[in-house]
């Protein structure tokens, strides 16, 4: 202070001090004639509406960034009680400046007010007036806009009475209570000068949205906010409103008047009726008087004794068949627009819910609509592949670089159907998923930063394409959880909407001739066999160990069985055909392998003892220049493991065959080639699958696998390891869809309690003697793990990761095959009868190569060269590949037997295979049952 004093005292002796104070009066002149040149640019440019809005927005974020920066210091009853107070500031002055406004920021009001589980009580009470209790227009106006619309002069040449005070008034319009032709009914009419509102807010918001996109590339939502505002104009034109509700009456009819009132379909809502004998108007509506209170009245409510759980189901269930059966919903179901109707007439209270105003309404195609039916079942039954084929099918699609997201979409579609809670719940599970989701996000976009720095030409937006209709799907969903939570009521709304999302698919697939449009093989069927094989799995679905299955038989070259059962998805009621593909998992090692040996028996790779690198140069890396192809087909090579430790990390890597190419090029084998056996659950695929491209002139393995097995054995589109695009378009309506077993879950939930040593013995158990240890594999997870990888684990594991189309298309040798049961038994009727397939009469495999599949490895090791062998050390001719879940194939080359089973409900036990070998040995008398697998012990 001493200091500033003396060079003050300096300043004034040497008569600076006059000059220095010009130059700052000059400098704040000229901030401020910057400020208003500035100021008058922006409102040139961006218009009045523009800047005030920028104005107040910025103001609220000053008001909260300011508490921020005191949180620290004060104690946390003064920042509670300075927040309090804040919020109600922040909220009566929003809701002045919107009633100046008007427009499209009441609309932005009547959605924060109708979102009590996000926003606090203030804005709620606040903003909550702007739903029906805006400010009028003078009535002269309205009887001007009224007139004009009816060609009349006078009100009362259309009226008996007219009232002039409005009944209620929002952002587009007010209503006011008339009588026509001794009826009572409600005169809906258009602010005079709301259209060129609109129009300008609309400007507004693009402008924003075209700002933050070229501020922020990675933020540019503009085809969000263009659909958006490319449906909000539709409301100005009430003859739309009045034809999307008539619809969506019409839609409603069968739920609400011929449905039992105790079915989880029924729907117990009503609508005004509209007033058919006036003309229709683009400015005003008239339609029947609804005498009721607004939903949120609990005050009458209670006094009443109205079941609110009862009332918000009903308008849940409303929305719920907009949506899902007729494709046509109200995106805006905000307080507003729910009155409810107390009838005493019949001697007890009757409490209705009413819905108005069907102005913002989004109409669906159909393959959207299916497409967030799908998106409902999937996050019910939490079938993460299904889920991202809805995204697909919905438009919703994530760039690659970024598609690790995937793995979050389970957790955030549940979170998105969450139950509502109360409000002071709601809003701490809202915020701490929030916090949660900000933190794994960021790993995600800093993972696929270091994609973009090594490849630019990948697309920095997440967000490839998003579809507009989800903004309203969402919007609406929002609005309804809000309600629930301002009236404590607690709502599950995956069970709610599951009924209607399933009754549209059930629709839908009902409709589909696909299936009976493909020729039934003859089938020399014992007629004795079929109704056993049908009262087995009959059993087994009874007993809730069969969902959907096939079964095939062929017996001395002929087929004797092919028996489909059950449902070919949970999604539908469609039933499973001879033809419907199911995912068979490693089964499609056998196709693999035999793909192999055909190659070798058509002279494409000389011996089977030769060294992989003599074909595939680049695999001669990290020590494995001695490793044979023979290694690779009897599990010995050492490289079981190879590519787990990033698929674990990244699954949907498991989609990239050059990724996976280059991973199986620089693995390195865990122990001398040929010294063990272990079960190459992965890899199997991929390192067979490139030698045989290798091996078979650079044709890609699906291609490969098409033309040197798929159509000499007359399978053509019964069997696929990969598809094309216009493959999958042409089995898509054939397409199985997995699901876990319960024998499944109890393991799973067993294997979790189990001591570190036991899991390690059990786990070997199953890689030796099963291809289950895969299910089990997600309960293992190593505590020290961090959340991400948690997630990353458990979604590798998760079978219905292979509903995903895109996974489905992937060309995965190992584990991906889709094959009928046909199929399946025809492959292993080749290896039955000596490399001769007896249905087309080709030879796919010279005379003996099945004897040297078996014989090719010891006696005491359960693989040969490529199959897995059945009581070989008794001098039996059995070999088998089994699948994840149940799928099976086995061939018994002393009887000249072959069995197929698909199924797609997934087990950690070969049920109906078993049952099924049983069965044929029963009724084939040199069919004989070969050991058990011992992995059902753990389960008895």
């Amino acid at each position: 202070l001493h200091g500033a004093v003396w060079a003050v005292e300096q300043l004034r002796a040497m008569g600076l001090i006059s000059l220095l104070l010009a130059f700052a009066a000059l400098v704040a002149v000229a901030l401020v004639c910057a400020s208003l040149v500035l100021v008058s640019a922006a409102i040139l440019v961006l218009g009045w509406r523009s800047v005030f809005v920028y104005f107040c927005a910025l103001r609220i974020h000053f008001s909260y960034a300011v508490i921020r920066r005191c949180e620290p210091y004060l104690s946390e009853h003064r920042i509670t009680s300075w927040k309090h107070s804040t919020h109600e500031a922040n909220a009566e002055f929003i809701y002045q400046q919107s009633l100046k406004l008007q427009g499209l920021f009441i609309k932005a009001c009547q959605y924060v007010s109708s979102r009590s589980d996000v926003f606090p009580d203030e804005y709620i009470h606040s903003l909550s007036r702007c739903q029906d209790a805006c400010t009028p227009r003078d009535f002269e106006i309205t009887r001007q806009t009224i007139c004009s619309e009816f060609q009349v002069r006078n009100l009362f040449e259309i009226f008996d009475s007219f009232d002039e005070t409005p009944i209620a008034c929002a952002s587009i319009a007010q209503v006011h209570k008339a009588v026509y032709r001794g009826k009572s009914v409600a005169v809906k009419v258009q602010h005079v000068d709301i259209e060129s509102i609109v129009v300008q807010d609309i400007k507004v918001i693009e402008r924003i949205a075209e700002a933050v996109a070229w501020l922020t590339p990675q933020y540019d939502f503009r085809s969000i906010v263009y659909e958006w505002t490319s449906e909000v104009p539709k409301e100005l034109d009430f003859r739309l409103e009045a034809y999307n509700m008539r619809q969506v009456e019409s839609a409603m009819k069968p739920f609400r008047f011929e449905t039992r009132k105790e079915s989880e379909l029924s729907i117990e809502v009503e609508f005004p009726q509209i007033v058919c004998e006036l003309p229709n108007s683009r400015r005003v509506y008239v339609m029947s008087f609804v005498d009721g209170c607004k939903v949120t009245d609990t005050e009458t409510l209670d006094a009443h004794h109205v079941d609110l759980e009862w009332l918000l189901t009903q308008c849940a269930r409303a929305f719920a068949c907009q949506v899902f059966i007729d494709g046509c919903f109200s995106a805006d179901p905000h307080p507003g627009n729910i009155l409810v109707k107390l009838d005493n007439s019949s001697g007890s209270m009757v409490a209705t819910p009413v819905l108005l105003d069907f102005g913002l309404t989004k109409i669906l195609d159909d393959n959207t609509r299916l497409a967030f039916a799908k998106m409902v079942l999937s996050a019910e039954f939490e079938d993460i592949g299904s889920l991202i084929n809805a995204f697909d099918e919905m438009g919703l699609i994530l760039a690659s670089s970024f598609r690790e997201i995937y793995s979050e979409s389970l957790q955030m579609t549940r979170f998105f159907f969450r139950d509502s809670q109360p409000k002071a719940a709601a809003r701490q599970e809202y915020r701490s998923e929030m916090k949660s989701r900000r933190q794994r996000m960021k790993r995600i976009q800093q993972d696929a930063e270091i994609k973009l720095q090594s490849d630019t030409s990948l697309q920095r937006n997440p967000i490839e394409a998003f579809p507009g209709s989800f903004i309203f799907f969402s919007r609406m969903l929002f609005l309804l959880r809000g309600l629930a939570t301002r009236l404590e009521v607690r709502q599950q709304y995956l069970s709610i909407l599951r009924p209607f999302a399933h009754l549209a698919l059930v629709q839908y697939y009902s409709k589909s001739s696909v299936a009976n449009q493909l020729v039934c093989r003859e089938v020399k069927s014992a007629v004795q066999l079929q109704k056993r094989a049908s009262a087995l799995l009959e059993k087994l679905s009874e007993s809730g160990a069969v969902f959907g299955a096939q079964v095939c038989m062929f017996y001395r070259g002929t087929c004797v069985l092919n028996l489909p059962f059950g449902k070919a998805s949970p999604y539908s009621d469609v039933d499973v055909t001879p033809h419907t593909l199911f995912n068979a998992f490693s089964v499609s090692k056998a196709f693999t392998a035999v793909l192999l040996w055909s190659l070798h028996d058509h002279g494409m790779i000389d011996s089977m003892d030769d060294y992989v690198a003599l074909y595939w140069p680049a695999f001669r890396n990290k020590n494995k220049e001695h490793v044979r192809i023979s290694h690779l087909l009897s599990h010995s090579a050492g490289l079981s493991r190879a590519g787990q430790d990033v698929l674990m990390k990244q699954p949907f890597e498991i989609m990239d065959w050059n990724r996976m190419k280059s991973i199986m090029e620089n693995a390195e084998p865990a122990h001398e080639p040929g010294l063990r056996q272990e079960y190459h659950a992965l890899s199997f695929g991929w390192l067979l699958g490139v030698l045989a491209e290798s091996a078979g002139g650079k044709t890609s393995f699906s291609e490969l696998l098409q033309s040197e097995i798929v159509a000499p054995l007359g399978l053509t589109g019964e069997a696929f390891i990969g598809m094309s695009d216009v493959q999958l378009e042409s089995v898509k309506e054939r397409l199985s869809c997995l699901k876990l077993g319960f024998d499944t879950n109890a393991l799973r939930e067993k294997f979790s309690t189990l001591s570190d040593e036991q899991k390690k013995k059990l786990k070997l158990q199953f890689e030796q003697h099963t291809d289950s240890s895969s299910v089990i594999e997600a309960a293992g997870t190593n505590r020290d793990c961090d959340e991400e990888q948690q997630e990353q684990k458990r979604l590798a594991s998760m079978p219905s990761f292979f509903n995903y189309n895109k996974v489905r298309q992937a060309q995965i040798p190992a584990a991906n095959g889709h094959f009928t049961a046909y199929a399946i038994a025809q492959l292993f009727d080749v290896i039955a009868n000596d490399g001769m397939c007896c249905s087309t009469n080709q030879r796919i495999l010279h005379p003996g190569t099945s004897e040297r599949i078996i014989n090719g490895t010891a006696k005491d090791q359960p693989f040969g060269l490529g199959l897995r062998k059945h009581d070989h050390e008794s001098g039996k001719r059995r070999v088998s590949h089994g699948g994840l879940g149940g799928a099976f194939g086995y061939a018994d080359l002393d009887s000249r037997f072959s069995l197929g089973v698909t199924v797609n409900q997934l087990n950690a036990v070969p049920l109906v295979a078993q049952s099924m070998l049983k069965l044929a040995s029963f009724q084939f008398s040199d069919v004989k049952m070969p050991s058990l697998q011992p992995g059902a012990d753990f389960l008895q």
